[in-house]
């Protein structure tokens, strides 16, 4: 049974645990042994770059090929992650700040989300930019299609980055239910992963204080 973490000690390592393409095809080799056609087909990714990843992925110790399944003509390869889960020491990254490593990590989901919000808006020409109070003394930009009424959520999606105010019990609160939601998206993920029906989503869940410097 592989172990539940792996710390990279090399470059090499920490720069493949950081390329997205890497991290799509270790997914579901940190559940499972897998040959490099069902790896190719679960992160859909093309059967030739697979191949050039696990390559570099076992060169680098991060997977290894557990053994071979008979086939006519020459066995078929099954690999599995060497653990569960990967940790990078900051040391390794290539980023000289916390911040910059943030940007990179939250930067690439954030952009994915704008891409399919701009698919969603598309589909309706006549988009505003909306300038509207929030309630807490500021002014928040969104967009809008002209056929949805401001503060109303565009069909198929949901969003909401505020700046505001909150006690220390009502933020106590607001996390407490953060971390409920948080608990039930994953199991409900978990549960549904294999459905037919099930579509792919994305999800972000965000809180910070955020003190007046």
């Amino acid at each position: 049974m592989s172990p539940t973490m792996f710390t990279a000690t090399t470059s090499t390592q920490a720069r493949l645990l950081q390329q997205v393409a890497c991290l799509r095809l270790l997914a579901p080799l940190c559940q499972r042994s897998l040959s490099a056609s069902e790896v190719a087909h679960l992160a859909r990714v093309p059967l030739k770059a697979t191949c050039h990843y696990l390559a570099q992925l076992v060169s680098a110790g991060l997977i290894v090929v557990e053994g071979t399944r008979p086939r006519t003509g020459r066995p078929v390869k099954i690999y599995r992650a060497v653990a569960s889960g990967f940790r990078v020491p900051f040391t390794l990254t290539s980023h000289a700040t916390i911040r910059e490593l943030l940007d990179r990590v939250s930067g690439e989901f954030v952009q994915e989300v704008d891409l399919h919000l701009a698919k969603l808006f598309a589909a309706d020409l006549q988009t505003d930019l909306l300038i509207t109070p929030d309630g807490q003394g500021h002014l928040r930009t969104t967009l809008a299609p002209q056929n949805v009424q401001p503060d109303t959520s565009l069909p198929g999606a949901l969003s909401l980055l505020s700046r505001c105010r909150l006690t220390p019990a009502t933020q106590r609160e607001l996390e407490g239910r953060l971390r409920d939601l948080t608990t039930w998206l994953t199991e409900q993920a978990a549960q549904q992963r294999q459905t037919l029906e099930a579509e792919p989503c994305l999800v972000g869940l965000l809180f910070t204080p955020a003190p007046e410097s």
